[in-house]
């Protein structure tokens, strides 16, 4: 992985909007899709494919987050035949 949005790991305070898996290899944008999660493991977005993804990275657009952690879960796969799976937490905070 090359980057995520929100940095994994990291607390983010108030709506972001967005997450992004940023990938060091050219992906197969069809073929390529991520998952958002709360912690109960229910779907709060999900993409895949062109809608999702492109050349170098899969993202989500989603409406407001509770406060609370969620998972990003990605499985793509690249122009070469390989696949890339995985996962990264972040939390949210209510807006200070």
């Amino acid at each position: 992985i090359k980057f995520t949005f929100p940095t994994a790991g990291s607390a983010v305070s108030g709506d972001i909007g967005i997450v992004r898996v940023g990938f060091d290899e050219v992906i197969n944008p069809a073929l390529s899709k991520v998952i958002l999660q709360n912690v109960a493991a229910h779907v709060m977005a999900d993409g895949d494919g062109y809608g999702s993804c492109d050349a170098l990275s899969c993202h989500l657009y989603f409406g407001h987050l509770a406060t609370g952690i969620y998972t990003v879960i990605y499985d793509v796969f690249t122009t070469t035949g390989g696949e890339l799976q995985g996962h990264f937490a972040f939390s949210v905070s209510e807006n200070q």
